[in-house]
């Protein structure tokens, strides 16, 4: 699954939205210096929203989880097999 130019930027601005309701904000990396600015670095990494490097695996992770979680209640689900790697 890669990521067209388009595609990218509407996960990161669903993202932000996830990470801080009211931001006008549509770059992960934009919103998550943002969000260490405002509390001065008094908060943990897992307060913010992940890099654009991180973003794709993310995303890729969590549509892989979906697709497991729709064939559960399959009889003979087709088995997935997860990608290694950075593609």
């Amino acid at each position: 699954m890669d990521f067209s130019d388009e595609l990218f930027d509407t996960t990161q601005a669903f993202t932000c939205s996830l990470y801080s309701l009211s931001t006008k904000i549509t770059s992960v990396n934009k919103l998550g210096y943002e969000m260490f600015r405002s509390k001065q670095g008094d908060e943990s990494s897992g307060q913010r929203p992940p890099c654009q490097d991180e973003l794709p695996r993310h995303t890729k992770r969590a549509n892989y989880q979906t697709a497991i979680w729709r064939r559960f209640l399959h009889n003979s689900p087709d088995i997935l097999e997860a990608t290694v790697g950075d593609g």
